[in-house]
């Protein structure tokens, strides 16, 4: 059943209705990927998010043999407001779109959905879903940028905010996923101005990133590399697979699982 389903198209909106009906036969479980638009740095584009929620959505989609919905390109992103090419949508607006976007696939059978999640501004809207539908599908996420981090252990160089924004490891996957939108040439380092408030941990300081980065940066890009990208998502994948696999076949009655 899987390898007749990774022999079929696996996105979503590239499938006719008839072909969804198909898949439906083979497979409840439906990948979304939720991203943002917003700054990051000078040299990684500002769909960043995005484009790593659906690079990492397909290779798991080709690998487990289910499908990936069309993506979500636009997050919560206030916070990044001050950069031109971000674009933010409250909490209470992107979480009613995705109530009525997994409504719509419950509707015709999907039953699993897996969200891979590239902001973490998204997170609130995500959850909120679940437990709102909870009981007629099963839920389960993965933050992206935080799951990087720690597949990334013994990879990356960095001993400062390695998983900060545009940072080593952001700037290497995206070396490995998509080098053609990368310009090295103008990554900075750029950390926290060492003036600005730090709180103990667990607090959270509420303020916009321009408030501590000129650049959009926070961390060393410069230590960044495609090699350094492709050991951190080949470590990612195998992890995330093993868990899809197991998920495919779970009791549908389980509760919420968050990775």
């Amino acid at each position: 059943m899987t390898e007749e389903l990774k022999a079929r198209k696996v996105l979503l909106s590239e499938m006719s209705w008839f072909e969804v009906q198909e898949v439906l036969k083979l497979t409840d479980l439906v990948i979304i990927p939720f991203g943002a638009n917003e700054v990051y740095g000078k040299h990684l584009p500002t769909g960043s998010d995005t484009i790593v929620a659906f690079e990492i959505s397909l290779k798991l989609a080709q690998k487990v043999g289910v499908v990936v919905a069309p993506p979500i390109p636009i997050g919560y992103s206030h916070a990044l407001l001050d950069f031109p090419g971000t674009i933010s949508a409250s909490t209470n607006v992107l979480t009613s779109l995705l109530r009525d976007y997994c409504q719509s696939l419950i509707r015709h059978g999907f039953r699993r959905f897996f969200f891979t999640c590239g902001h973490l501004g998204n997170i609130p809207s995500i959850t909120s879903t679940a437990y709102d539908l909870y009981g007629k599908a099963l839920f389960a996420m993965v933050d992206i940028w935080r799951f990087l981090a720690k597949e990334s252990e013994g990879i990356v160089e960095t001993g400062c905010f390695p998983e900060g924004h545009a940072s080593e490891i952001g700037t290497s996957v995206l070396l490995a996923l998509r080098p053609d939108l990368v310009r090295m040439e103008r990554a900075v380092k750029e950390v926290p101005n060492p003036d600005f408030p730090h709180p103990p941990h667990d607090i959270n300081l509420f303020s916009t990133i321009g408030e501590f980065t000129k650049s959009g940066v926070i961390g060393d890009p410069l230590l960044a590399s495609a090699e350094k990208g492709r050991r951190v998502l080949e470590k990612a994948t195998v992890s995330l697979c093993k868990f899809l696999e197991e998920f495919k076949v779970m009791d549908l009655k389980r509760d919420n699982i968050f990775l």
